[in-house]
C-alpha cells in the first residue's frame, strides 16, 4: 500500500495565513459596524429639558399660576422683582428625565411677568443608595410668547464644563461600601495617578409649550442645539461634535427618547496604544415610537455599517 506524507512546515503556514486573514476581516467588520455614543448628546438634550422645567415653573408663578409643589420666596406684585422658588419633585408631578426626584432651586430677576434671567440648582436624594447631588445650571434668559393659542417660552442657554461630564458641582456617597473603600484607598500606597481632562462647549435654545400655566407635567419641550466635547483619558483622545435639530420630547407621554428631531454626530478617536484612529458620523432620526431607540439613517467612515440600523439611546 502506497503511503502519502505532506510536509508539516506549508500546512501550519497555510493555517496561521487562514487565521490571520480571518482576524483581519473580523476587525475590519467591527471597526466599520460600530454605533455612536450617545451620551454627550443626550446630557445636551436632559440639560435643555431641566433648564426649561426650571423656567416654565419660574415664569408660570410670575404670571400668578403657583403649582401646588412649588413654594416662593419673592413678590410679584411689581417688576422688576427678584427672589428665589423652590419646587418639590415627586411622582404625582411629571418631570423630564434627569429632574425626577429631590428640588429644584430657581433664583432669578424677572423684568416682566413674561422675561426674566434665571439660574436653577437641582438637588437630589438616594436614601437607599446613600447620596447626595447638587447640580447647577447656570445664568440664561428666558422669556414667554402669550399670542398663540399655549404660552410658549423660549430659554436660551450657552454653557462650558471642564474636566467633567455632568454639571454636578456636589456629589456625596454615604454608604458603608463607599466608606469601606476610601478608608482603604488611604491606607494603600499611591502607586499611580489617572490623568484626564475633558472640556465640553454647548448652545441650546429650548421652547417649552405651556400648556396648563399651573401643572407642568403637560409641557412639551422643542431642543435646538450644538456642541462639542474634547477628552484625553491616559493616551486616549477623543473628539466629538454633534448638531440637535428640532428634538421633542413630552414627558407626560414617553421619557425614553425624543418623539422627533434628528442629531448629527462626528467622532474622531485616537488611542495610544497604536490601534486605527477611529473617524465617522452618523445622522440619526428620533421616532415617535416609544422604545428608547433611534434610526440611524446613514453613517460613514467607523459607523458605516450601522446605516439602517435601530440603536439604543439610553436617554433614560
Amino acid at each position: 500500500m502506497k503511503r502519502h506524507f505532506f510536509p508539516l512546515f506549508p500546512l501550519m503556514a497555510i493555517i496561521l495565513i487562514c487565521q490571520s486573514g480571518c482576524g483581519l476581516i473580523n476587525s475590519t467588520r467591527e471597526y466599520f459596524s460600530k454605533k455612536p455614543d450617545m451620551s454627550v448628546v443626550n446630557r445636551a438634550v436632559k440639560t435643555s429639558l431641566m433648564a426649561g422645567y426650571a423656567a416654565s415653573v419660574a415664569m408660570s408663578a410670575a404670571q400668578g399660576h403657583v403649582p401646588a409643589n412649588v413654594s416662593t420666596a419673592v413678590s410679584f406684585a411689581s417688576f422688576p422683582t427678584a427672589g428665589i422658588m423652590t419646587i418639590a419633585l415627586s411622582a404625582g408631578h411629571v418631570a423630564p428625565p434627569s429632574v425626577d426626584q429631590g428640588a429644584i432651586l430657581v433664583s432669578g430677576l424677572w423684568d416682566s411677568p413674561t422675561q426674566a434671567v434665571l439660574t436653577a440648582f437641582f438637588a437630589g436624594t438616594n436614601v437607599q443608595e446613600g447620596t447626595f447631588t447638587l447640580s447647577n445650571i447656570g445664568l440664561f434668559p428666558a422669556s414667554v410668547d402669550t399670542a398663540g393659542a399655549a404660552d410658549t417660552l423660549q430659554v436660551v442657554l450657552v454653557e462650558q464644563d471642564v474636566n467633567s461630564a455632568t454639571d454636578t458641582i456636589v456629589s456625596v456617597s454615604f454608604t458603608s461600601g463607599t466608606l469601606a473603600q476610601k478608608t482603604r484607598w488611604f491606607s494603600s500606597p499611591m502607586t499611580s495617578f489617572d490623568t484626564a481632562l475633558a472640556i465640553e462647549q454647548n448652545a441650546l435654545i429650548t421652547f417649552v409649550t405651556m400648556g396648563n400655566p399651573s401643572d407642568p407635567s403637560g409641557n412639551a419641550y422643542v431642543t435646538w442645539a450644538g456642541g462639542q466635547r474634547a477628552a484625553v483619558n491616559q493616551g486616549d483622545v477623543k473628539v466629538t461634535q454633534f448638531a440637535i435639530l428640532n428634538a421633542r420630547v413630552a414627558p407626560a407621554t414617553c421619557t425614553l427618547n425624543p418623539l422627533r428631531g434628528y442629531t448629527i454626530i462626528k467622532d474622531l478617536g485616537a488611542s495610544h496604544n497604536g490601534t486605527i484612529p477611529e473617524l465617522g458620523t452618523a445622522f440619526i432620526e428620533y421616532n415617535s415610537s416609544c422604545s428608547g431607540k433611534a434610526h440611524v439613517i446613514a453613517g460613514t467612515g467607523t459607523y458605516i455599517g450601522a446605516s439602517g440600523a435601530n440603536m439604543a439611546l439610553d436617554f433614560n
